[in-house]
């Protein structure tokens, strides 16, 4: 039997281990909306998913439909996100969207422009530089909650 393979990019919004290798993911996918998406065997060291699959990463996913949700069979790491990762305030903002979205968002539906915020709010926040001292991220974080609500 053969499946198809949906290719789409998508932001990993959170992760939660399954199972002794498993590993669900919480998506927010160009095409789909949000989605969880099983990773099977993720967390052997012989997985070829295990390092394009770091949370808030941003990735070209190929994904296959089951019944009850999806399974992730191909990943590539488009964008790390390295400079967030790095800087602690950016980094609590980034986990506060991500948390908004997957309390919101439920059930999968295509939402292009909730798609282009969060990416667009992503790669602000990596490219540009925040000033703490005048509350910047404050700012930030909720001009782009606002956005999403």
């Amino acid at each position: 039997m053969s499946y198809h393979i949906y290719q789409t990019e998508g932001i990993i919004l959170g992760k939660k281990d399954i199972g002794e290798a498993d590993r669900i993911f919480s998506v927010l996918t160009k095409e789909f909306g949000r989605i969880d998406a099983v990773a099977q065997g993720i967390r052997r060291v012989e997985s070829k998913l295990r390092y394009s699959l770091s949370t808030f990463s941003y990735a070209r996913l190929g994904l296959v439909a089951s019944r009850t949700l999806w399974r992730i069979v191909d990943a590539e790491e488009l964008n790390n996100w390295a400079n967030i990762h790095q800087a602690p305030e950016k980094l609590a903002v980034v986990f506060r969207i991500a948390g908004l979205i997957n309390r919101m968002v439920k059930g999968q539906e295509p939402d292009t422009a909730l798609w282009e915020d969060v990416k667009n709010a992503f790669l602000f926040l990596e490219q540009h530089e925040i000033n703490q001292e005048e509350r910047g991220s404050q700012i930030f974080e909720l001009l782009t909650q606002l956005r999403i609500l």
